[in-house]
């Protein structure tokens, strides 16, 4: 094997000091980027592989020093208090305190920028987050409302992930659920429980924002029901992420009509009042949940998808940039799939 080429050797090569390669090998801004560029090919050429072992231990040092220096990372949510302290809530709030408990467990400091709480424009943002030396931020960019894209763009000065959700138009790296096996999970465990035909009832703008996902998961699972038993999947309203009222009338008609024998959706709160109603029809039906939270009681089971994890993984994506000194869009964006696990398993802990 031949020996690693260092950093001084490149500077030799380069015409420059051996700090300046340092710097942009990491792609650090104080070196100008046509420098940058040329410093990083002649290092490619030479062969230069980045000392792994040693960027491990940095990087323990640096989370050291980091709990006494100033906020290192952000994390931008969008989300009124009341609704974040609703009774229905819980995605985005673990989704938040993963992220902060995480950051903190790392070393990392941080703050939280509200944006429904404290609207602040996208450059007045960027601002505080330059002048208070953040250099990575964690998108808190989960649905109903999905952080405005002129705030997304912030992050390409910055080491950047988002949680719960992902961009078609600004394509940072992103931590998502595992619709597909959550999906098959909860088809799965229906029937483990005796039923046999299962009517899907999904809000369509939901399950839009994220690519049809929960369609894609439950469709796999359905295909270890028989034939006759595969009820086509309902998709409500129009752009909500619930089951609005107005469709109450229709699908108590087409629950009647086709007489499953248990519902699945993603909206328990509506979902409960529809079950309450059709059991004044003469139809008792028990609720699952595909995407449940600890809250809620009076449903049969459904998929935890632990949102909190989807929190603590996007931070390890922008810690993982940081590292590498890499920020902004990636050349290909990676998902993180945190996978769920049943609402009645063990304890899940937090970290």
């Amino acid at each position: 094997m031949s020996s690693r080429v260092t950093l001084r050797q490149i500077a030799e090569k380069a015409g420059c000091s051996r700090s300046a390669v340092s710097y942009a090998l990491k792609n650090h801004p104080s070196i100008s980027k046509e420098k940058r560029a040329e410093i990083m090919k002649i290092a490619e050429e030479m062969g230069w592989r980045p000392n792994a072992e040693l960027a491990r231990q940095m990087s323990l040092v640096r989370s050291t020093v980091m709990k006494t220096d100033l906020p290192q990372l952000a994390i931008v949510i969008n989300r009124p208090k009341e609704i974040m302290e609703g009774e229905w809530e819980f995605a985005p709030v673990e989704q938040l305190k993963g992220a902060a408990r995480y950051a903190e467990k790392m070393g990392y400091g941080y703050d939280v920028f509200n944006l429904a709480e404290d609207p602040l424009s996208p450059k007045r943002l960027k601002n505080i987050l330059i002048a208070r030396g953040i250099e990575g931020i964690v998108f808190c960019c989960t649905v109903d409302p999905e952080l405005p894209v002129e705030y997304l763009e912030i992050g390409k000065d910055f080491a950047c992930a988002c949680s719960g959700i992902r961009s078609s138009t600004v394509p940072y790296h992103a931590v998502l659920s595992d619709f597909l096996s959550g999906g098959r999970m909860i088809i799965k465990k229906i029937m483990e429980a005796g039923y046999r035909r299962p009517a899907i009832l999904m809000p369509r703008g939901l399950d839009e924002q994220l690519g049809y996902a929960f369609t894609g998961g439950v469709s796999s699972g359905m295909l270890d029901l028989a034939l006759e038993d595969r009820l086509p999947i309902q998709h409500l309203g129009r752009t909500e992420c619930f089951i609005p009222e107005y469709e109450f009338d229709r699908v108590k008609q087409w629950v009647l009509r086709n007489r499953p024998d248990a519902l699945v959706s993603t909206d328990v709160e509506h979902g409960l009042e529809l079950i309450k109603e059709l059991k004044e029809e003469g139809l008792d039906l028990s609720l699952y949940c595909l995407d449940w939270f600890p809250k809620f009681k009076d449903v049969a089971g459904g998929i935890n998808f632990r949102h909190h994890e989807i929190g603590r993984a996007a931070v390890d994506l922008v810690v993982a940039q940081l590292h590498t000194g890499r920020k902004g869009l990636p050349n290909v964006q990676r998902c993180v799939i945190v996978e769920g696990i049943w609402s009645d398993e063990s304890k899940d802990p937090l970290l």
